[in-house]
């Protein structure tokens, strides 16, 4: 990797790490707090605010079951679901 891909990288991963904590935040806010979104996921609350950088894989879609859909998988993972308008069934 060169000196000029790692800027480019960089703001890139810090634009992804901003979207997975307003995604973290918006969840939390829809089930009341962070402590009930762990409990809904049954994670403990240490494990969800582990998630500063990337949500698990395996959560986003829970996460997007348990808002009713008020988060989506793009917001939560823009990595693993780059359409924007994928809206899974609930």
């Amino acid at each position: 990797m060169t000196v000029q891909n790692a800027q480019i990288d960089k703001p890139y991963a810090l634009r992804l790490q901003y979207a997975v904590m307003l995604a973290i935040q918006r969840a939390s806010q829809i089930l009341g707090s962070q402590a009930k979104l762990a409990k809904t996921l049954q994670v403990s609350p240490m494990a969800v605010s582990q998630w500063k950088g990337r949500i698990p894989a395996e959560r986003v879609l829970q996460i997007y079951r348990v808002t009713s859909g008020k988060v989506t998988p793009h917001e939560m993972r823009p990595d693993l679901y780059p359409d924007a308008f994928y809206r899974p069934q609930l």
